[in-house]
């Protein structure tokens, strides 16, 4: 459990040479949409006016501390109260699809010195884990789709993809990566999901006659 010293300590680090102006940029140089409202926050509330500190876990609704800080929500979709439109981050992550996490930094926060001060705190590090496990399922998904394509269209790399797929190579083993004391409750959390994926791809390979 966080507490408030926890929170402080997190949230009063110094941060020196902050450019707002390369973040505010940035996404410019990225496929996002440039009607999101989450655009428009000022980055400098970023930043506690009293100290230069980058504030972190307080621009969470979810965390309670100060609502006139608060400007994202932990949740998968925006979530709108009586004093205002809180943004989800972890909506953004998925969507933008950006592994190095580079381009969501400088398009959804303070920039990439900013992100690295927010993953310091083990509560946002906690929900970011997740994101990161779901967007690694979405990308391998999709790379998996390509190889069937590839397969069945003849391209190519049609007899490699070919064979890639009838030895079930896509199969994830979640028993083997769940030995990483550092990953195993988000990949237990995470399994169903991957489950899902396998079965719906296993049902396209039969209908190519390619699995087993």
């Amino acid at each position: 459990m966080t507490t408030t010293s926890d929170k402080d300590n997190s949230d009063n680090e110094q941060i020196d040479d902050v450019n707002y102006a390369d973040a505010s940029s940035y996404n410019n140089n990225v496929s996002v949409d440039v009607n999101d409202p989450i655009l428009n926050i000022d980055r400098k509330k970023f930043k506690k006016v009293t100290t230069g500190a980058w504030i972190t876990e307080s621009l969470f609704l979810e965390r309670r501390y100060k609502k006139e800080l608060a400007v994202f929500t932990f949740r998968d979709e925006d979530r709108v109260t009586d004093h205002g439109t809180y943004y989800s981050l972890s909506k953004r992550y998925i969507t933008l699809e950006d592994p190095t996490e580079y381009d969501f930094a400088c398009t959804y926060v303070g920039g990439w010195k900013h992100w690295k001060q927010m993953l310091k705190n083990p509560w946002i590090l906690k929900n970011v884990t997740q994101w990161r496990e779901e967007l690694e399922l979405k990308l391998r998904a999709r790379g998996i789709r390509g190889m069937i394509n590839e397969a069945t269209l003849g391209g190519r790399s049609q007899a490699a993809a070919a064979r890639w797929l009838a030895e079930n190579r896509f199969t994830v083993t979640v028993e083997k990566k769940a030995k990483s004391t550092t990953h195993s409750r988000v990949t237990t959390k995470m399994a169903p999901v991957e489950t899902e994926i396998n079965k719906d791809l296993m049902s396209d390979l039969k209908r190519l006659n390619l699995a087993r």
